[in-house]
């Protein structure tokens, strides 16, 4: 049995996601997960002022949230599923609208002296975000070195070493996942075959 032919307005609407998409995605922050098509096309489409009154809401609900995280169990729950939201409904990332950034700084701050997160990926992960929204990476991967931030978690070593390489500083990148390696970081099956993938980037590379 033949499946049915699309209506000429699905394939408009289809063509229409595809453009929107299209036009916009130099300005899309990809996730670990990745973002499915019809979400995208939705969030690109749709910017209407209701829209908007509706995630200045949501903003607020969450703000009122986090204000009372202290005496949660696990208070940064809150502030991460927080982050999560804002990545999950602004595909371009950082913006005044967003409000990523000062987010990220509130959570990485809150928990610095918390023991309980210092190895956390939640906690780590956002530590990473908040490296990657400002002008100079290292100061936050120094930060989080000196701090034992991470120093437990294949990630640090994964995000900290993709950055010194974009930055070639490819002796400084290749030191960092040997550190990794022998610190033998979880999970440490994903740091050894991330660094076998940039000794095969880099067998030949000149020194930095």
């Amino acid at each position: 049995m033949t499946s049915p032919e699309r209506s000429n307005e699905d394939q408009d609407d289809s063509a229409t996601s595809v453009a929107a998409i299209e036009s916009q995605k130099e300005n899309i922050v990809p996730l670990p997960q990745g973002r499915s098509a019809s979400q995208l096309s939705s969030l690109l489409q749709f910017a209407s002022p209701a829209r908007h009154a509706r995630l200045a809401e949501r903003h607020a609900e969450f703000a009122r949230e986090v204000e009372g995280a202290a005496d949660l169990d696990d208070p940064l729950e809150v502030h991460y599923r927080y982050v999560r939201w804002i990545q999950d409904n602004y595909p371009q990332g950082q913006s005044a609208e967003s409000n990523l950034l000062p987010v990220l700084e509130r959570l990485t701050r809150s928990f610095r002296q918390d023991r309980r997160y210092r190895n956390d990926p939640r906690y780590i992960r956002c530590w990473i975000l908040y490296a990657q929204n400002i002008s100079d990476p290292n100061v936050v991967f120094e930060y989080m070195q000196v701090n034992d931030l991470g120093q437990d978690l294949a990630a640090y070593y994964e995000e900290y070493s993709i950055h010194l390489e974009e930055i070639g500083r490819i002796n400084k990148a290749d030191e960092l996942y040997r550190i990794g390696i022998e610190r033998k970081v979880e999970p440490l099956n994903r740091l050894r075959r991330r660094y076998k993938e940039f000794l095969l980037r880099h067998t030949d590379s000149p020194e930095d």
